[in-house]
């Protein structure tokens, strides 16, 4: 797993050694002013001031020679001839971080329980517990099955021919309750963890596909599934594992053809939102927060057009993005026309999508961490937190 925490570090080396710095945000931010010239300081000893702090340097190479790996620490000092003044201004103040982490789905369960329960409590601890611990305190989890589970699945699955709009077979299934356990240990370690959830399709009786591969939400059905979706958020929070945000639909632009998805266009989207979960929502007592869009950079005019819905925008408090196609600065575009409303990065994987090692550590600390960020994102979760 060193290779895992060496993703996750700000600090890194990659062939050069960089130290990268991420600002907090304000709604307004105030202009950039020019670096002011610093007169040289010639005959002066170059050595750290007296209140000087130390910076603890972590160093990860691209040819994981290093991996998080400590290395001197450094000082803020004066330096001869240095004509650079770094200036914080801390009276302006940007988005609050909720935090970094990666998905954990029935795969990762799996893998999980399968190691003996040494090996499990070290590798909890290291991810989820306080240094010299990753301390992640983000993660995702599907509602129901996702491309990463033994089988396809919902949580309230009917023969064909058969529907149950009372949701009175609802039930978490068994890779459910193998999860839970994995998320109540990482609740333990780390208090401050946030758990967004997101479904990848409706159950098949709900859709005009009669199948959990591909199809659309049937508008009779639109209330029924925000029940469904707000029956998941108080199972989970009953197994101790509250939600602290919602997504709509997992990439509802995009209907796979080998694992369950739903095609969910803004107009409909906009409409669930505004007619059914978004008041059902707001009659709930510590009800999670509603994020739209959960897909790519690529499409910002989706997420826009439910944004533009005066009703359904009164509901959705953030904008959950993926990283496949398109450009972080989509999260700018949507920020500029609706500054009130937050951004997240809920998805972005290595492995197979960038088999290159150091290229992807350089992407996921350059383009998520960083670019994320300074593109308003509160948090970045990147995909399966671990793959057998």
């Amino acid at each position: 797993m060193s290779a895992l925490r060496a993703a996750f570090a700000v600090l890194l080396c990659l062939d050069l050694m960089a130290i990268c710095a991420v600002p907090v945000r304000a709604q307004t931010p105030a202009p950039r002013a020019a670096p002011s010239a610093v007169p040289p300081t010639k005959g002066r000893a170059i050595r750290p001031r007296a209140d000087a702090v130390a910076v603890q340097v972590y160093v990860t190479t691209g040819d994981r020679g290093r991996l998080l790996q400590r290395d001197a620490d450094l000082h803020f000092r004066e330096q001869a001839g240095s004509r650079l003044l770094i200036d914080v201004d801390g009276s302006v103040r940007y988005q609050e971080m909720v935090g970094f982490g990666a998905a954990m789905t029935d795969a990762t369960a799996t893998l999980l329980k399968s190691q003996k329960p040494r090996q499990r409590n070290a590798l909890m601890r290291e991810l989820f517990g306080p240094a010299p611990g990753l301390n992640l305190s983000f993660v995702r989890v599907p509602i129901g099955g996702s491309d990463f589970s033994p089988y396809h699945y919902t949580l309230d699955d009917m023969p064909l021919g058969e529907s149950d709009p009372t949701l009175s077979k609802f039930r978490l299934d068994a890779n459910h309750m193998q999860l839970i356990p994995v998320l109540r240990s990482a609740r333990a370690l780390n208090r401050q963890l946030r758990i967004v959830a997101s479904p990848w399709s409706a159950p098949a009786w709900m859709k005009d596909s009669s199948s959990l591969i591909g199809g659309r939400l049937l508008s009779e059905y639109y209330g029924v599934y925000a029940d469904y979706l707000l029956r998941f958020v108080g199972a989970a929070e009953h197994a101790g594992v509250p939600i602290y945000a919602l997504t709509i639909q997992n990439e509802p632009g995009f209907e796979p053809s080998d694992y369950p998805g739903m095609r969910f266009d803004a107009p409909a989207r906009a409409r669930f939102v505004s007619d059914f979960l978004g008041p059902r929502l707001a009659k709930r007592p510590g009800a999670p927060l509603l994020l739209e869009w959960d897909h790519n950079w690529e499409h910002p005019e989706s997420p826009l057009r439910v944004l533009a819905d005066p009703t359904a925008a009164q509901y959705i408090d953030g904008v959950a993005w993926h990283c496949y196609y398109g450009d972080v600065h989509a999260q700018d575009e949507v920020h500029a026309a609706h500054p009130g409303v937050d951004a997240y990065l809920t998805e972005c994987s290595g492995g197979g999508w960038s088999p290159r090692w150091d290229r992807a550590l350089k992407q996921f600390v350059g383009q998520l961490m960083i670019g994320a960020t300074r593109a308003w994102a509160r948090g970045v979760i990147l995909w399966n937190l671990a793959l057998d």
